[in-house]
Parts: structure tokens; sequence; C-alpha cells
């Protein structure tokens, strides 16, 4: 795909930024034994909102209510600690227990205590993997947002790299995926399947291809590979039959484009298969992609898709090539067991690499018996098979181009037969 092909157009009905009331808020937990500790807290942050978003405060009075809150809300972005709670060491362990127990490593960890020499600050940071170190007495109303908000903006830098890293790495699981697919329709539906899990949620999809080479770009030469959701009975229909008009228009516009499309509502991404004439237009009927999604990274998966429909466009080309040699074969097979003269060909080291019919029932065998043996399995007249062999190096040194003469055959029955034989090389197609 070229750098036009990865280009991204926006539709003029694109909406403004959402409001901070269609955000998720920012969860942060309190976690001290101090009842006042909270109620100040939520004076300071109840109406505070950082980079447009709320925040929901979430209250533990113990290291074990804290562990059940952060078992519940994994989610949790920011949690201030009081160290000394119903043991000296209750916050700092709580420290150990949500990195190496629970994993959470995004969360932002801020220690607050009113006893100071119970946890010195130095030690404590040095030991533990904490993000700030605050004696309460410290915290103004202004120091407490200051705090919460810069310990937000590191959460939300560490969670979109970490949501990139694991949109990355899906997308390398879907590549592989994807290319083990050998049709055109199972692969649409793969495609579907990984956009899903990549916007972490079900998709009204569906997938047009079209071939470029074919009668122009009209709607009808657009055929429906794959569909999801509401748009499942569109299967295996040409574009134009879609009862929604918008879908055609919208679809349309991205192929005549070539270009990905958004609207308020909707996506389109477009497809340009690597190596044949075919492209693709991923409709999704459910409004767009998040703003947490880079759309670098939806440029990498369809990279990977436009090879693999060029990828199955080959496979396809390949299996309907070798669907007209097995055709062909099995006329040649059919016309060879037809001939009642004896009809073998063999290589270098005597194996037949073909035998009709008549040769094999001459020895009481089958064609498929005999097919890669060679001629001192079956043939016991030393005579015979010695002449045949001196003519076989003749011909395989150059010196002879031809034998025709005539040959006692000796049947499995013991019946001594005359054959006239007539022997020429082949050379096959490696040599």
């Amino acid at each position: 795909m070229n750098d036009e092909l990865l280009s991204w157009t926006d539709d003029t009905d694109l909406p403004a930024t959402p409001s901070s009331a269609a955000l998720p808020p920012w969860k942060l937990l309190v976690v001290d034994d101090d009842i006042e500790v909270h109620e100040v807290t939520r004076f300071v942050l109840n109406e505070l909102q950082v980079f447009g978003r709320p925040i929901q405060l979430l209250h533990a009075y113990s290291g074990i209510e804290a562990r059940e809150q952060l078992r519940q809300h994994p989610d949790i972005a920011v949690a201030l600690l009081d160290v000394v709670m119903e043991t000296a060491q209750a916050g700092l362990e709580l420290v150990g227990y949500i990195r190496d127990e629970l994993g959470l490593l995004e969360c932002r960890l801020i220690l607050r205590t009113g006893e100071p020499g119970y946890a010195p600050e130095l030690s404590v940071v040095d030991q533990y993997d904490i993000n700030d170190y605050r004696t309460k007495g410290e915290l103004t109303h202004t120091r407490l947002i200051t705090m919460v908000s810069t310990a937000l903006r590191s959460y939300r830098q560490l969670h979109a790299v970490s949501e990139q890293r694991r949109a990355l790495e899906s997308i390398v699981r879907a590549a592989a995926e994807l290319m083990e697919e050998r049709s055109l329709a199972g692969l649409a539906a793969g495609v579907l399947a990984q956009l899903a899990m990549l916007l972490k949620r079900a998709v009204d999809g569906i997938v047009f291809i079209r071939d470029r080479s074919r009668s122009g770009a009209a709607p009808e030469n657009c055929i429906v590979l794959a569909a999801t959701g509401r748009h499942a009975a569109c299967l295996a229909q040409p574009l134009h039959l879609p009862p929604d008009e918008r879908v055609l228009s919208r679809v349309m516009a991205s192929l005549q484009r070539r270009q990905h499309v958004f609207g308020k509502d909707y996506t389109v991404l477009y497809v340009q298969a690597s190596t044949s004439r075919q492209e693709a237009a991923i409709f999704l009927d459910s409004g767009q992609l998040p703003a947490t999604l880079d759309r670098a990274l939806v440029d990498v998966l369809l990279t990977s898709v436009a090879a693999c429909f060029g990828n199955v466009a080959l496979v396809e080309r390949l299996l309907r090539a070798q669907a007209e040699i097995e055709e062909q074969r099995s006329f040649l097979r059919t016309v060879i067991d037809a001939n009642p003269h004896f009809v073998f060909v063999v290589d270098r080291q005597a194996r037949l690499r073909l035998a009709n019919r008549s040769l094999a029932e001459s020895f009481g065998l089958t064609v498929e018996k005999m097919t890669g043996q060679a001629l001192p399995d079956f043939m016991t007249d030393a005579e015979t098979l010695e002449i045949l062999r001196d003519d076989d190096r003749s011909i395989w040194n150059g010196q002879l181009k031809r034998v025709e003469r005539e040959l006692r055959w000796l049947a499995s029955s013991g019946e001594e037969r005359w054959f006239h034989i007539i022997k020429a090389p082949i050379r096959s197609s490696s040599g």
C-alpha cells in the first residue's frame, strides 16, 4: 500500500470532541483510617476535572478494604495510601500487593503519612515502587489538586503506551492468523473478527471486494464477502443490494477516493491488495474509532490485511492451476489406461514413474502398486531385464535417441509373449 492509500478522510459531519459527560471518570482510591482525611479529599476533588474527565472517588478505611477495592477496580488510576493504619507498615505492604500480586504497574501510588518517622521518605522511595511521598500537613488544597493532576497525566501516558503495545501485539497475532486463510470469504470474516478484538466491542460490519480490472467501478461489481451484526443479511450480495442507501454512498466514496472515510456514526477502511487488482472496503457501522486507538496501528493492521488479500489471490490462482493439472492428469490416465499396449515411463534409477493398466495386469499387479517400484522388483526375467537396462543406459548416455526392438516378455502366468518395444527419452520440466 502506498502513501496515497494510507490517507485518512474525515467527513464533514464528524462531531466535535465529546463532552466530559461522555468520558469515563478517573478512578481514584483513597486509603486511610481517618474519616476526616476522606472528607477533606472528597471536598477538594469532588468537582475536579482533569483532561476533560471527572474523578470518581473510591474509599477504603483499612488495608483489607483497599485490597477488595483494587480487586474490583483494576483500572484505578491513582491511589492515595496512608502508611500507618491497622499496622505501622500496612500502607507499605499494600504497595507490594498492588505491584507484585495484582500486577497493577500503571496505577500511580502516592503515600500520605501523618507520622513520617514510621516510614522515612528516602528509604521508602528507594525500596518501594511508589510515585510520590507526602506528609498530610503539606497537602494544601492547591498542592493536592496539583499532585493528583500530575499523577493522572503520568497514568494517562503510561496507559496509552500500554494500550498501544497491547494493540500492536494483537495486530501481530491477527496478521499471523489471517495469513493462514485460504479463501477470500474466510479472510474477510477474519478481518471483521480481528477488528472487533482490536476495538474491544462487537461490530456491525461489512467487507466488500471489487476487482478493478473487471468492467468498471459500478456498485454491482462489488461483492459482499463477510457481514456481521445488523448487516448479516447482506452476505454474498452485490453492493447495490444492501437496504441502507448510506452504506452504498459511503463505501463507493471510499473506493473512488482510495482512502479511509470517517463519519460520526460509521467508519470505512480502504484496502488495496498488494499483489492483485482487487480492492476492499470495510464498513463499520459502530461509530468512530476510539481516540485511544492510534490510527497508525490501524494502518499497520490494514497493511497486513492487504498482503493477506494478495496472498489469498495467489493461493486461489495456484489452486485453480492445480485443479487444471489434476484434470489433465486424469484425462491422460484415462487415455493411457484405455491403450491395450504397454505404456510406461522409467527414471534413471529404473523406477516406474508411470504405468498403464495393461502393463500392471500382465504382472498381476495394480497401477498404484507398480508406480514407484524399480523394474527388478517385479520383473523376474533376468535376460529381458538386462536388455531393457542396456537400452536405458544407451539413451541416458546420448548414444541412442530411440530404441525399437522385438522383446520377449514373461507374464506373471508364466506365458511367454513377444512385444514390439519402442523407447525414447522424455525430459521433465526439472531436467
